[in-house]
């Protein structure tokens, strides 16, 4: 398992925890104010979750599309990115603005890094 998907797996284990709190905190009668705030960071962690997921795809599917020979194999490849990014823009759990804009550490490389689908 790469150090990636180790960071990954720890932060989806850090929400699972995170849930099971809020969880106990909505048992014991905790303010809405509270629990909200909780669902937020939720929200927050979930969406850096995500970013490093597509950030992680981009890096793989770009030595492809670099490097493949077969035109068709690139091709495909790069649909299917178009295809995730559009999708990932669009979820309605990730806020495409904030994650843009440096929500989270690893996504604040994104807009450049990612500046040729703006352009597709």
């Amino acid at each position: 398992m790469t150090d990636n998907r180790k960071r990954i797996l720890w932060r989806l284990r850090t929400v699972q925890g995170h849930l099971r709190a809020i969880g106990d905190l909505f048992e014991a009668g905790e303010t809405c104010e509270e629990i909200l705030i909780q669902l937020k960071a939720v929200r927050g962690a979930i969406d850096a979750i995500a970013a490093q997921l597509f950030y992680d795809q981009v890096e793989r599917s770009k030595q492809v599309i670099c490097e493949e020979p077969s035109l068709n194999r690139r091709s495909e490849e790069l649909e299917r990115l178009v295809k995730l990014y559009s999708a990932w823009k669009q979820s309605s759990f990730i806020n495409y603005n904030t994650v843009s804009k440096g929500a989270c550490s690893r996504a604040a490389a994104f807009p450049t890094k990612l500046q040729f689908f703006e352009d597709i």
